[in-house]
């Protein structure tokens, strides 16, 4: 009986560091038409893509988010894809979202998912 003790404790310590494969993932791709041919329209298309990635990460109770790509699919689709978790992702801000991109796009405002 202590032997089975010993191993349960063993065994429950070697599982506690993997918890986190337990975390539900996933990978969201929309679409969005270019209502015109232009930076702006792009930047609206894209936006327009993300928002609606983020609203179904949100109803899926995935809040952490990270977009993969975004790719001009023809001369007037873009397809964004986005990657959502229920916990932190790799490289995540800790801080939590940026309210503009690198590229200075400003991104969608979290609490209007």
């Amino acid at each position: 009986m202590r032997h089975l003790r010993r191993l349960t404790l063993a065994l429950a310590l070697v599982a506690l560091p993997t918890s986190s494969a337990l975390a539900r993932v996933a990978v969201i791709g929309t679409t969005a038409r270019l209502a015109e041919d232009s930076e702006q329209g792009m930047q609206a298309a894209v936006l327009e893509a993300v928002r609606l990635a983020l609203q179904g990460a949100k109803g899926m109770g995935l809040p952490h988010v990270t977009v993969q790509h975004v790719t001009l699919l023809d001369a007037e689709t873009v397809v964004v894809e986005l990657v959502a978790s229920d916990t932190a992702l790799e490289g995540e801000d800790p801080k939590g979202p940026a309210s503009r991109d690198s590229s200075g796009w400003a991104l969608p405002d979290p609490a209007r998912w």
